[in-house]
């Protein structure tokens, strides 16, 4: 960069536009940057910043904005030769200064500079900075300075990468180990000290595999970190003292890191005293949390010497959660697990006792619905952390954990009954934790019968729910959050309770439902409870009081905020997904509430979502349809005329009329068609929405589905034009220039048309044209909807004439070039094709291309294997500039590849993708690290649990296909399949005799398949 030569820059000109950056006029803050951003090439400009950063007669405002400008000065212009050497020497022996300033806005840009520079050279151009910062640590009385320089340090290990962290570390960790041990280090400084250590143990653990240097720096001082966090703990704790919980906050949390690395430390004794510590801190903790939040004890403000960006206010409540995370990191080590184990019961209670709701959060749930039911899915605090260890005590320890949680819950139980029968107010808190513990616990109680080895035993939902609520002292409406918390406990539980208990919730549910004047908490209950038990209810158990909760929830609909609207939708959905009959008592007084809060709340994840998904649902109702037509239909309409409903809305509006009169009669859906169908064909020609162009296309497939052939005379007296239109909708949608996910329904538009109308009335040269034209779509297409619905034409025709396929697509353009594209797709993507009809479906129209016996079948290749990485390094910029190259094989062993994967896909279906065991993860040469790490959860070489769920040989999730994958798939197609015999088609069974089929009539290609095979591939031929 050519260096600017005027003379040295005004310092009166930058520090005036520095207050003009200041300013709330947008011009004049404009002319400041301007200015400011023009001395970026010029020397001496990064000296009059500190010159004006470090001035204590300007401005603090003017100062730290400085500071920033000089940091952006140095990332951009540090290593260029805009500043000079002189320079750089000059901000270097100067800028140290700013970290004896007591103000927190100062030291903090300061030590930001200082980071940036850090980063931007090597240490070797700065060989002053780290004895100067080690020696301001080492003994200083003024600890305001000691202050800035570990601010410094903190910014500057958090910004450099791992390498550096542990190159620094080796040279100030003792000395900032020493700082933290000593009785006269103000707690401040002690947790300054301890966020280093955080941020160096990271590195640490990131680099240990890699690097001797991490390693050296573990062996010789890891022991004195776990003596360090072990010393901060033994301190008194003032609640009072927001430095002192801060820094206890951050000893927690650098111990629970520490933990998986506790076998590296050679004196185990220094990873016992960590450990009693903290159970001594525990103990200090335990009686100010009985005080201060359980209680209704209030902490004064909380004091601070520092509230820079690094050193964010801590509560009681933050540092429970973390001693609590420490407990699960100590208790689930595998060089610990030992040693813990008989303190489980301890645990377990200590555990209860910090998951007891806060008195400040009483009212605040009992007031508002929303503030109850989000309580529960949050991810930090005392309780959450508290269900975790708990879950955690079970996994880690099996029976025995089970034991000594069991034991400590029904203990916690017991102290609530005594404390009910004393007429002590805190029992139902001590029952209500019991129950959040419990909850918790569900899935591990559920997936485990086992461990409810006893009739009158808390982890017995139906013993413990026919308890609380036949107990007035528990089941009451007066005691909201209770009540609240024994619903929501029965929701958790809904899939295990007997019909008996099941009973019993929904007449208690009845009950309160005609109570005037329920808390909010409880209604938050209600909607949980009632949304779980009507799901694993069955229709018989749902009947007979549908009626009565549907005129409940109907109730509230009036008076209904937008946080609770949802909550009633779900409900709704629900009881009428098992009792439909009752929709058409209740639809006149939902739909319109209903479709105001789609319109209003579109774009609402919640709100606007169930509102749609609830409109869907009773349109599926046989009662839905009429009410529907006369309180929905209007509405829909109205929006599409208006043309200036957002395309959300729209979209939503023609699926709304596709959910009405799918389940109708022709003679039903057919005004509303007409009264569609010119709107739908005006709006696909305007709109440049996808998701409205697949909306529409959805609407006249539900057309053809609905009518078949009647429905052409239902916009015209001439069937040839009501085909021609329809043709004409095809072709639009395959047009190049139309958006993939907008011809996504495509596919079944075009089936739905052949269904309507024989081939042979559509005519040869319809028929070639519409081919012509799915190829050419197929060819560029990616996205997986809109190629499985063009695959799916193509596969039909081939089940219903092969050859005639095949030659309709190898004449089109006078060469095969089209039947190659189409079949190089075709093969490629087959292994992406869902659902089990749609699987099945290729695999037929596959095995018919294979076996066929036309000649211009054997004239086509296709890709067969990558060959342009095998031989190097795939690079980024490789790949940007060669095109990939393939293997060419002949398209009938390809087919046969491909049908031999699906065979053995079927055959092994439900295992996990193939990785030896041996390869799984990689060995450690060093014998030592094997239990380095024993706390922390490793993912396996798929990114997700393997033991959870159960996988095809391609890694997909194997789940309710028909159900989980591929919604597009209709309603109405849906039923026709069900009567298609390929649905019930046995792969395992059929494609051997299609291979063989293929050996016997085409023996060369066979063997050519055959010699692609590999090993594991040639173990499942059929023979």
């Amino acid at each position: 960069m050519t260096v600017n030569t005027q003379p040295m820059l005004q310092r009166q000109q930058i520090e005036s536009s520095l207050g003009l950056i200041l300013c709330p006029d947008a011009e004049s803050r404009r002319k400041g940057e301007e200015y400011l951003e023009s001395c970026f090439s010029c020397s001496g400009f990064g000296s009059s910043l500190m010159a004006i950063g470090l001035d204590t007669m300007v401005d603090v405002g003017k100062r730290q904005l400085a500071f920033v400008v000089l940091k952006k000065l140095v990332k951009h212009q540090w290593l260029s030769e805009t500043i000079s050497a002189e320079e750089k020497s000059h901000i270097r022996s100067l800028i140290p200064s700013g970290l004896k300033e007591n103000s927190s806005p100062i030291q903090t840009a300061t030590g930001l500079v200082i980071a940036e520079i850090a980063r931007s050279e090597s240490f070797a151009d700065w060989p002053e900075l780290m004895p100067g910062l080690v020696s301001v640590i080492q003994g200083n009385e003024d600890h305001v300075f000691v202050r800035g320089a570990l601010r410094a340090l903190c910014l500057m290990i958090e910004d450099l990468d791992q390498g550096h962290v542990i190159e620094v570390a080796k040279v100030v960790m003792p000395n900032i180990m020493q700082l933290c041990q000593s009785q006269t280090t103000l707690p401040a400084e002690k947790r300054q000290g301890l966020t280093i250590l955080h941020t160096t143990i990271d590195s640490v653990e990131y680099m240990y595999r890699s690097s001797s240097d991490a390693k050296d720096l573990m062996r010789h001082q890891i022991g004195s970190w776990f003596q360090t966090c072990a010393l901060v703990l033994d301190c008194p704790v003032d609640v009072h003292n927001g430095d002192v919980l801060g820094t206890a906050f951050m000893a927690l949390q650098c111990a629970t890191r520490l933990i998986p690395l506790s076998s590296k430390v050679s004196d185990q004794s220094c990873v016992l005293n960590l450990i009693r510590s903290v159970w001594n801190f525990n103990g200090q903790v335990r009686v100010l949390f009985q005080q201060y939040v359980i209680g209704d004890g209030i902490a004064d403000s909380l004091s601070s010497t520092d509230q820079g960006p690094m050193m964010e206010p801590v509560t009681l409540v933050d540092v429970v959660s973390q001693l609590l995370e420490f407990l699960t990191a100590a208790l689930t080590s595998k060089s610990l697990k030992k040693v813990c184990q008989s303190s489980l019961p301890d645990v377990v209670n200590v555990t209860l006792h910090y998951m007891t709701i806060a008195y400040d959060d009483i009212d605040d749930w009992v007031e508002d619905c929303n503030e109850y039911l989000s309580s529960g899915d949050d991810f930090w605090g005392c309780r959450s952390s508290g269900g975790l260890l708990l879950d955690s005590i079970v996994e880690s320890y099996g029976g025995v954990g089970m034991e000594a949680v069991e034991q400590g819950i029904q203990d916690r139980i017991e102290a609530g009954k005594a404390a009910a029968s004393s007429q002590d107010p805190i029992y139902w808190r001590l029952v209500e934790s019991a129950l959040i513990a419990l909850s918790d616990l569900a899935d591990v109680i559920l997936e485990r019968p086992s461990v409810v080895r006893k009739e009158a035993s808390c982890t017995n939902p139906n013993y413990m729910l026919q308890w609380l609520l036949k107990s007035p002292e528990y089941n009451s409406p007066t005691n909201a959050l209770l009540l609240a918390r024994i619903l929501s406990y029965a929701s958790r539980f809904s899939p295990a309770l007997s019909k008996e208990t099941r009973e019993l919730v929904l007449q208690n549910i009845g009950q309160y439902i005609a109570i005037p004047g329920l808390k909010p908490a409880v209604y938050g209950g209600i909607f949980q409870a009632l949304e779980a038990l009507v799901k694993t209810s069955t229709s018989a158990e749902i009947a007979p009081v549908s009626n009565h909760f549907m005129g409940y929830l109907c109730s509230m609909l009036p008076s209904a905020t937008d946080e609770t609207m949802h909550l009633i939708f779900e409900n709704i959905e629900q009881v009428v997904k098992k009792d439909p009959s009752c929709v058409h008592s209740w639809a006149d007084r939902i739909i319109p509430v209903a479709m105001r809060a789609w319109i209003d709340n579109y774009n609402d994840p919640l709100l606007g979502e169930d509102a749609f998904t609830l409109l869907q649902n009773l349109a599926q109702c046989p009662g839905g349809f009429q009410h529907m037509v006369t309180t929905a239909v209007p509405t829909l309409k109205a929006m599409v005329e208006s043309n200036t409903a957002p395309p959300m809305l729209e979209s939503g509006a023609f699926d709304l009329v596709v959910e009405i009169t799918s389940p109708a009669s022709a003679q039903d859906a057919k005004p509303i068609f007409i009264d569609f169908m010119p709107l739908a064909l005006q709006r696909l020609q305007s709109t440049a929405d996808e998701d409205v162009m697949a909306s529409i296309s959805a609407f006249f497939r539900t057309i053809l589905q609905i009518g078949q052939s009647d429905a052409l005379t239902w916009f015209s007296s001439s069937r040839d034009e009501s085909i021609g239109t329809f043709i004409q909708l095809i072709q639009f949608l395959l047009r190049p220039e139309t958006p993939d996910r907008a011809a996504r329904y495509v596919g079944g538009v075009i089936l739905s048309l052949f269904s309507a109308v024989s081939l042979d009335t559509i005519g040869q040269e319809h028929l070639t044209s519409i081919l012509s034209m799915v190829a050419q779509k197929l060819h560029t297409a990616e996205d997986p909807s809109t190629v499985q619905s063009l695959l799916s034409v193509l596969a039909t025709l081939s089940r219903i004439d092969t050859d005639a396929l095949i030659n309709i697509l190898a004449s089109i353009g006078g060469s095969p070039a089209v039947l190659q594209s189409v079949m190089d797709k075709w093969i490629e993507r087959h292994i992406e094709i869902r659902t089990p009809y749609d699987i099945k479906l290729s695999i037929v129209a596959l095995s018919a291309i294979l076996t066929s016996n036309l000649s211009i079948l054997d004239q086509i290749s296709v890709r067969g294997q990558r060959i342009d990485t095998s031989s190097s390094i795939r690079t980024r910029s490789r790949a940007a500039t060669r095109k990939e190259e393939w293997s060419m094989v002949p398209l009938r062993t390809k087919i046969a590849l491909v049908l031999l994967d699906s065979y053995i896909e079927s055959v092994t279906q439900g295992n996990a993708p193939g990785v030896d065991d041996e390869d799984e993860w990689i060995e450690d040469d060093d014998e030592d690290d094997e239990d380095d790490y024993d706390g922390i959860e490793q993912e396996d070489d798929f990114g997700i649990d393997s033991a959870i769920g159960q996988y095809s040989m391609y890694g997909e999730l194997l789940e309710d296909l028909d159900t989980t994958v591929l919604a597009d798939v209709d309603q109405l197609e849906l039923k026709r399949r069900a009567s298609d015999p390929l649905l019930s088609l046995n792969v395992v069974e059929y494609l051997p005799g299609i291979i063989k089929s293929f050996q016997q009539a085409h023996p060369q290609a066979y063997d050519g398949f055959c010699h692609l095979c590999s090993p594991i591939q040639r173990t499942y031929i059929p023979k």
